[in-house]
């Protein structure tokens, strides 16, 4: 399986290893000059990729340093996450309705005569009208 490891260059150019995923969680691999972001930190830490090595086999080795937080930096993390909000609400509103639908298609009463055309729909003939 293919990796991507990444590791900060610290002083004296020592790395330190930063995280390790399957290729496929991020898709692609960052290229040189890609800034990283890494939210759940507090405050937000950003890294910028210096290097990527392809080790084969393996995978992909990226070298990140870190880089001064911008105020451009923070307002592109603080409109990812509204943005994200917003369409979580969205999804969920959706989820609601279509439960709401399914719902009320399982509970609806069923009109009548509809046994009369399922028969048909099946190919099973009704009894004609006044015969036993």
């Amino acid at each position: 399986m293919t990796r991507i490891r990444a590791y900060i260059l610290g002083k004296d150019a020592e790395l330190e290893f930063w995280w390790d995923q399957p290729f496929e969680v991020m898709g692609a691999c960052p290229n040189v000059g890609d800034t990283l972001c890494s939210p759940l930190h507090r405050p937000p830490v950003f890294h910028s990729v210096l290097r990527r090595y392809f080790l084969n086999p393996g995978g992909w080795v990226l070298i990140l340093r870190d880089i001064e937080t911008s105020p451009q930096m923070l307002n592109v993390l603080k409109t990812w996450n509204d943005d994200t909000d917003f369409w979580d609400k969205v999804d969920e509103e959706e989820e609601q309705r279509l439960v709401a639908e399914l719902q009320w298609r399982l509970t609806k009463p069923a009109k009548e005569g509809s046994a009369k055309r399922g028969r048909k729909a099946l190919g099973k003939q009704s009894r004609p009208k006044g015969k036993a």
